[in-house]
């Protein structure tokens, strides 16, 4: 029983491993119908891709040839414009130089203008410095006769109070003395007349006169010095001179 199940096992094996090789070569037929196909499909595929080559090779050298030439083109017309750029630096340099030549020119005479104005300036300062020298000159002397002047009033004054003390000092010693009847009746007796008062209000008048003359000689030569410091400070400004308000 046993060997007859092991033939029948052994039958059954052999049709399955015939059929698996029809199976087999069919898959292998079907897949070298497909690769067949495929290849087909490939080599138009890369034969289109070699036509698409030649023609974008061939494109392109239409388009590089069309680039040179347009270099060219260029290079021509950039060799026409840097000529005429040359040309134009040669004569905007000879230019150039025609005005640097006629301004070098225009500064040497103004430089010899200006130093003849600097000049005539240089002399119109030492005339005018010496025009104001005298000025100041006169105006120290009138400062110096204005002060003796004050100093001659002053010292009238001085003399004038000093009178005026040595008087009053006497009519006070006398007060403070006692006097007996006689003295008090000869003190009684002198009296100052109508004369001697006329001449002491004349005095004091005259000495009011001569206060007020030098008090107005003083203002109008204090107005006098302030003009001529203002004229003074103003030349010098227009002089260019920087001049100390101290």
């Amino acid at each position: 029983m046993e060997e007859t199940s092991n033939q029948n096992n052994q039958n059954g094996n052999q049709i399955d491993a015939r059929e698996l090789v029809k199976i087999f070569n069919a898959r292998f037929d079907k897949m070298d119908q497909s690769n067949q196909e495929m290849a087909k499909k490939y080599d138009a595929r890369f034969d289109r891709m070699e036509e698409n080559h030649q023609e974008m090779k061939n494109n392109f050298n239409i388009r590089f040839d069309k680039m040179e030439q347009n270099y060219q083109g260029m290079k021509k017309d950039s060799d026409v414009r840097f000529d005429k750029m040359e040309q134009n630096y040669q004569e905007m340099k000879k230019d150039s130089n025609t005005r640097f030549d006629k301004m070098e020119q225009n500064y040497q005479e103004m430089k010899k203008d200006s130093n003849a104005r600097f000049d005539k300036m240089e002399q119109s300062n030492q005339e005018m410095a010496k025009k104001y020298d005298a000025r100041f000159d006169r105006m120290e002397e009138n400062h110096q006769e204005m002060a003796k002047k004050i100093d001659r009033m002053e010292q009238f004054n001085c003399d004038l109070l000093e009178f005026l003390g040595e008087q009053f000092d006497k009519m006070n010693a006398k007060i403070d003395t006692k006097a007996d009847k006689a003295d008090m009746e000869r003190i009684l007796a002198t009296k100052a007349d109508k004369t001697d008062i006329d001449r002491v209000l004349a005095r004091i008048a005259m000495i009011d006169t001569k206060t007020d003359d030098y008090r107005a000689d003083y203002l109008q030569l204090k107005r006098q010095v302030n003009k001529h410091e203002k004229w003074h400070f103003q030349a010098a400004e227009k002089t260019g001179v920087n001049l100390s308000s101290e």
